[in-house]
């Protein structure tokens, strides 16, 4: 990645039972993960790897309020080609984007946006904003992610950013939530107006 931009990315984490984890991420031109935002289920202790009981919350998260949590390393480096695959240039199979030849858990990408990081402002601005607005919501999460879960807070913060659905090469067929919009389309659009975006 050597055009001098940054990029918006859906990163699609899968997971060991075929189904699939999505979040966001903002990647600058050297290639380090600069920000995340993530759905997660949490509990009293904080973040947890899939909720169950009444008290778990679907909490949504980004780095940039939160700098303490990341769900991939911060500052990570990849490497990125246009629509093309992200994968750690140093080979290690924890994390990488599109397939490992080992078979360990995997991910996939798609670009939503790429730009100056003056022309990804109010996009991230929109999804900051749409994030304290679902987290005021106090969201219970589903049993063990059976409806509006992770991914539904992914599509939620792509819709607030004004984003087009994204198409993920080669990417997973079970993601439990996504297409779900967990706010009102009247709060969207104020989110929209707010952080400047030009919406129809």
């Amino acid at each position: 990645m050597t055009d001098g931009l940054h990029r918006l990315i859906l990163a699609e984490l899968r997971l060991a039972w075929a189904g699939a984890h999505r979040m966001l991420l903002v990647v600058g031109p050297d290639r380090r993960v600069l920000r995340q935002f993530n759905g997660l289920a949490t509990g009293s202790r904080g973040p947890i790897p899939i909720g169950w009981l009444p008290r778990h919350r679907l909490v949504a998260y980004d780095s940039d309020a939160r700098p303490g949590y990341w769900l991939l390393p911060a500052g990570a480096r990849w490497q990125l080609a246009p629509d093309g695959p992200l994968h750690r240039p140093d080979g290690r199979a924890w994390m990488v984007l599109d397939d490992p030849a080992d078979g360990s858990p995997g991910c996939r990408a798609a670009t939503l946006k790429a730009g100056s990081a003056d022309e990804l402002a109010p996009v991230l601005a929109a999804m900051a904003a749409a994030r304290e607005a679902l987290n005021e919501r106090s969201l219970h999460y589903p049993f063990l992610g059976l409806g509006a879960n992770s991914n539904s807070v992914a599509t939620t913060l792509l819709r607030a950013g004004a984003l087009p659905d994204p198409v993920i090469p080669a990417g997973a067929v079970l993601v439990p939530g996504w297409g779900r919009v967990l706010l009102p389309p009247a709060r969207l659009r104020e989110i929209q107006r707010n952080a400047g975006l030009a919406v129809s």
